[in-house]
């Protein structure tokens, strides 16, 4: 089972249904890894692409994010399906593949940039009467925004790092050391394949901006690997075991890779929709 459905209503919202799951799972003495997916933007995405781009038809690279519940929703609204290993550009037939490659967010360029750039050479170089039918691969678009992973704290230790002198004074800094149960070898497995696709910002659950003295500190994963690290000289405030780090957007080339090295599970896919948006979806 990839994971769970759960209809939003009375106004509720995915970040609602994070925190209520937290608030479980601390409530029970702890629990693995999850993800919410908020099923609500990925329809809003689509419709966007609709009134962007409404001469490419999409076809989702399913290679990206192949969680059947994702691959289910984007059948109902009516994307086509990318499931070959190839990515290429150019004809066939009557045909223009335009690949893939679209921002899953809106940095460093926006979505509706592209969509200004696609346009513009479409109705230059293939203008409507020129009979050729335009696709395109997107993955990333789709999914990345969609997926946060919220993971706990399982362990800590303070080291005390290399001497300064401030003020003709020496002293040592502390160095924070945190384990939290999800890693590279897990769903931030991208970490290690393509590191700098994107700035990883682990965030405390439920923090709010504060002075609280902030320390440098290292993030791993759980499986006592040199190789699982998560972030390094990250300034944060301590923390304590048993918090909740969330990492957003994650979800292209997360869920496909992931393994369950050394023995630990694969975190838990939940995913989160409105009342309003399940009804239009079936």
């Amino acid at each position: 089972k990839e994971g769970d459905i759960y209809i939003l209503d009375n106004g509720r919202t995915a970040k609602d249904f994070m925190d209520k799951k937290i608030k479980e799972f601390d409530s029970m003495g702890g629990e693995g890894p999850f993800f919410v997916v908020d099923l609500d933007t990925l329809v809003q995405k689509h419709l966007k692409w609709l009134s962007n781009l409404p001469r490419v038809k999409p076809f989702y690279a399913v290679k990206c994010n192949s969680t059947p519940t994702v691959l289910k929703t984007l059948s109902a609204l009516g994307t086509g399906f990318d499931c070959a290993s190839k990515n290429l550009l150019g004809f066939q037939l009557s045909v223009l593949d335009i690949g893939g490659g679209l921002p899953g967010k809106d940095i460093p360029v926006t979505f509706q940039e592209c969509s200004d750039v696609i346009n513009e050479a479409l109705d230059e170089y293939f203008p409507l009467d020129g009979g050729v039918q335009i696709i395109a691969e997107p993955g990333r678009y789709y999914v990345e925004s969609i997926f946060t992973l919220a993971a706990n704290v399982i362990a800590k230790r303070a080291v005390m790092d290399d001497v300064t002198k401030d003020e003709g004074r020496e002293s040592t800094e502390r160095l924070m050391m945190y384990y939290l149960n999800e890693g590279v070898y897990g769903s931030l497995n991208w970490l290690l394949t393509d590191p700098d696709y994107i700035e990883i910002k682990p965030y405390l659950h439920g923090a709010e901006e504060s002075r609280e003295q902030r320390y440098r500190s290292v993030i791993w994963g759980p499986t006592c690997d040199c190789v699982d690290k998560i972030i390094d000289n990250y300034m944060i405030p301590d923390l304590r075991v048993g918090d909740w780090f969330l990492i957003e957007k994650i979800g292209a080339y997360s869920i496909s890779s992931r393994t369950d090295y050394n023995g630990f599970e694969k975190a838990h896919i939940y995913f989160a929709v409105t009342n309003e948006t399940w009804r239009t979806l079936s």
